[in-house]
């Protein structure tokens, strides 16, 4: 019973202690002018972490090692990853070695200035003096920024895992070892990792797997049914061929159509350009002497725009003549059916005198004729015209 009564004894002494404290710094407030109430406080600012004593008097952190760590810093964005900052962050602090020296003494040290934004604030908020170890200092930053909810959002995303269309053996592998190494605690057993996996995969994935494992994947121990996928994935990486970027677009909906688009209007572009070329070019001289007609020898117009054959045509049609209508081209230059000068026993009449103002109407300039090139351009550019809009509505 003694033992008891010394420590009632020495609470009510220290009770009574804090009492004076208190009612001191009360009186002492009451003195006070309102003004000394809003100046900053001139203390020193408050740690919440109790760094260890060192025995070793030429103990430092060096300036390269502070440099390294301050180049991989964490903010606290939900992007980051907690796990994976301790995790380089102790392979940081550990090669410092020094005689004398903890190494969890280096790290409650070194720890601070891998912070930094709202992480360094977040640390500074703390109780002072209120982290003493580090499993005290990495408890309170796991707690503070991978909560036992995010924890259970990542096991959920292992735990229903599936391969997405078009996703490799190696992608599907690898984005599950992801979601494990950003959860260490999913707190899976390693035959339950290989079930999970292999029920996600897609039914040719699990058919390759069974294919490889010489019958069933789960006919394996867990070890070699590990090794099994992984050795499969790394050799799909290693040797698996990309698909060119001609497949890639005509995997993707839509993407070949745009390209026969932009095709195409770069083949209107092109006509465009030549039609321009063609209006901006200088027209091929033409000879000022007109053939002369093969019929009368008349120049200014053709055989077939002569007036001699059609009121020939319009005797034989009177006479009945069977044979009008019948037409030999070899008798055309015959020299005996010529009405050409070239025979001199048969020369034809002189054409008839040209009304007056005939021959200024005739030699007037006549705008060109399109050729068929140009007009076959045309329509093809104003039918490739209306597809592109009817394309685009």
């Amino acid at each position: 019973m003694q033992p008891i009564d010394e420590i009632e004894r020495f609470l009510h002494i220290r009770r009574q202690v804090e009492r004076i404290h208190a009612q001191m710094a009360q009186a002492q407030n009451a003195n006070r002018p309102l003004k000394d109430f809003a100046i900053p406080s001139q203390d020193e600012p408050h740690s919440s972490i109790v760094n260890p004593t060192i025995q070793a008097n030429n103990f430092e952190l060096k300036p390269s090692l502070l440099q390294i760590v301050q180049q991989n810093q964490f903010s606290g964005n939900s992007t980051e990853d907690p796990n994976l900052h301790l995790s380089v962050f102790v392979q940081f602090a550990d090669t410092l070695k020094c005689n004398g020296v903890d190494p969890e003494a280096v790290r409650l040290r070194l720890f601070p200035f891998s912070l930094r934004d709202r992480a360094r604030a977040w640390l500074q908020s703390l109780p002072s003096n209120s982290i003493t170890t580090w499993n005290e200092l990495k408890k309170a930053f796991l707690a503070r920024y991978f909560p036992p909810s995010k924890t259970a959002q990542l096991r959920n995303q292992i735990t229903c895992f599936r391969q997405t269309d078009g996703e490799s053996l190696f992608e599907a592998w690898e984005r599950y070892k992801e979601l494990m190494r950003a959860c260490p605690y999913h707190g899976l057993e390693q035959w339950l990792i290989i079930h999970t996996f292999y029920n996600g995969v897609l039914y040719n994935t699990r058919m390759t797997i069974d294919a490889a494992a010489g019958g069933a994947l789960m006919d394996k121990p867990f070890q070699e049914a590990y090794e099994l996928i992984e050795n499969m994935a790394q050799n799909h990486y290693q040797w698996g061929s990309e698909r060119t970027p001609l497949e890639k677009s005509q995997s993707k909906g839509g993407m070949h159509e745009v390209n026969k688009f932009d095709h195409m209007n770069a083949k209107v572009d092109a006509l465009f350009h030549k039609l321009d070329n063609l209006k901006l070019a200088p027209p091929a001289t033409v000879a000022a002497v007109t053939p002369n007609c093969e019929i009368c020898g008349t120049p200014g117009h053709v055989a077939a725009e002569c007036l001699l054959l059609a009121e020939t045509d319009q005797v034989n049609y009177a006479q009945g003549n069977p044979y009008a209508n019948t037409y030999n081209p070899g008798l055309r230059n015959h020299p005996n059916f010529s009405y050409k000068n070239n025979n001199p026993t048969f020369a034809p009449s002189p054409a008839p005198a040209a009304p007056p103002g005939f021959q200024g109407q005739r030699g007037a300039p006549v705008a060109p004729k399109k050729s068929n090139l140009e007009l076959m351009m045309e329509n093809f550019v104003l039918a490739q015209t209306q597809q592109n809009k009817e394309f685009m509505n």
